[in-house]
Formats: C-alpha cells, sequence, structure tokens
C-alpha cells in the first residue's frame, strides 16, 4: 500500500509541473514568431537640385500590378506607408511637372523599409513657346 501512495504522489507531482510550466513554453514558443509579419514603407521624394517635392502622388503596388495603397507627401516631401504585409512591391510616384518613378521595395517584418526618390523636370514641362 505504501508503494502505491508513493506512486500516486508522483504521478500528481508530475502532472502539476507539467499544467504549471506549460503556459511558459507557450509564452516562449509566441515571442518566437514573427510578430505580425507586417512593416513599414516610408521615404522622402525630392527633384534633381534636393528640394522637398511636395504633394506628390505616391501609390504602393503588388505584384498583381493592383493599387494596394496611396498615399500624398508632405510639406518635406515625406511619405508613409504603415503596417504592409511583408514582400515585394513597387512604389510609383507622381506629381505634375516631373517624370514618373517606379521604384522596388522589399518589406520585411518588423522592420522599416527607407526609400529615397528623386524626380526629374519633365522635359515637356520646360517648354516655353514664345508668339509675337
Amino acid at each position: 500500500m505504501n508503494n502505491r501512495k508513493k506512486f500516486s504522489r508522483g504521478i500528481v507531482s508530475l502532472l502539476l509541473c507539467v499544467l504549471l510550466l506549460s503556459p511558459l513554453t507557450s509564452v516562449r514558443g509566441q515571442q518566437a514568431q514573427p510578430q505580425s509579419g507586417r512593416g513599414v514603407v516610408t521615404g522622402t521624394v525630392t527633384d534633381a537640385s534636393g528640394a522637398s517635392v511636395a504633394e506628390a502622388q505616391v501609390f504602393l503596388v503588388g505584384v498583381q500590378q493592383a493599387v494596394l495603397s496611396t498615399t500624398q507627401t508632405d510639406a518635406g516631401g515625406r511619405f508613409n506607408f504603415a503596417d504592409v504585409a511583408a514582400g515585394t512591391y513597387e512604389l510609383r510616384i507622381t506629381r505634375r511637372g516631373f517624370d514618373n518613378r517606379r521604384l522596388p521595395a522589399r518589406v520585411l517584418t518588423g522592420e522599416t523599409t527607407e526609400v529615397a526618390v528623386t524626380l526629374e523636370v519633365n522635359a515637356l514641362a520646360e517648354q516655353i513657346t514664345v508668339t509675337a
């Protein structure tokens, strides 16, 4: 009988240890996983002289060529796309008077992808017509 009590106590102790340690191992497992599979794309748009380009349209385009999000640069030429799924994208930047630009952007989980964009003045915008 004495052995049976020791065996029962041992089983109960083992089960209690397993139950108490289970939450710790699941928390550790969650921390090892990628946070959410998302990142940020941010950048600055300037012209060839280095001046900020305000009110430029910036499009975030997916691999299927679908526009996923759009934003506009602020007075300092800055733009930001938050909470972007990790993956490869294309940025399309347009502004009247400038040539359009297309740039690749790779988003990594938990990272911020920074992009510097320089827009060139559109040659057609530079034409001046003088009539007499």
